[in-house]
């Protein structure tokens, strides 16, 4: 699918990339996939932002935290609901603006929020959002393919880390209007 003749550069090496994807309303916290992927992205040299991993800087979003806002939702206590959340979504959003590429897995059978405010802010700042939909292109919804480049869309992991090894090795790569964008070439 995507030629890569010449030289074996390295483009990605170092990069950054920002695991998105449901945690909330996920059976398994988000982190099923996160685990399969991760050690072929480090492979490849990448740094990965996993939130699901305790080494992620952030507040501690875990199953305590969670009984704690479910509690304060459920009690009416709003207010104090919405203190508590704020660090993890700021949080969040900076990882998002670290990142020098996004991998979005969506499962539209599991509710998400905060993961389409990542990919849509990605967005604006040009960062390439490439998307894993579980129910293939044909179950995307409109507006994603209304946003980002089909190029980002993929059905299987393998054409993924294609298109990754892709925009690693080739001689010349095709940047998208500037949205993947290396320094030094």
């Amino acid at each position: 699918k995507f030629s890569m003749s010449g030289s074996q550069r390295n483009r990605l090496k170092g990069a950054t990339v920002y695991e998105v994807g449901s945690i909330q309303y996920s059976k398994s916290k988000g982190r099923d996939w996160r685990k399969k992927i991760t050690p072929r992205l480090q492979k490849l040299g990448i740094n990965v932002l996993d939130p699901t991993n305790d080494s992620f800087k952030r507040s501690k979003e875990d199953k305590k935290l969670q009984q704690k806002l479910e509690q304060l939702r459920n009690e009416g206590r709003f207010e104090e609901l919405r203190e508590l959340g704020k660090p993890i979504r700021a949080i969040d959003l900076k990882a998002t603006d670290k990142a020098d590429f996004i991998i979005f897995y969506l499962d539209t059978d599991v509710f998400t929020v905060g993961s389409f405010e990542e990919i849509f802010w990605a967005n604006r700042l040009h960062r390439p959002v490439l998307i894993y939909i579980k129910q293939g292109k044909r179950g995307l919804p409109f507006w994603l393919f209304w946003t980002f480049p089909t190029e980002f869309i993929f059905e299987n992991w393998e054409d993924m880390f294609e298109y990754l090894e892709y925009i690693n090795s080739s001689e010349v790569i095709d940047t998208l209007n500037g949205r993947w964008q290396f320094f030094g070439e």
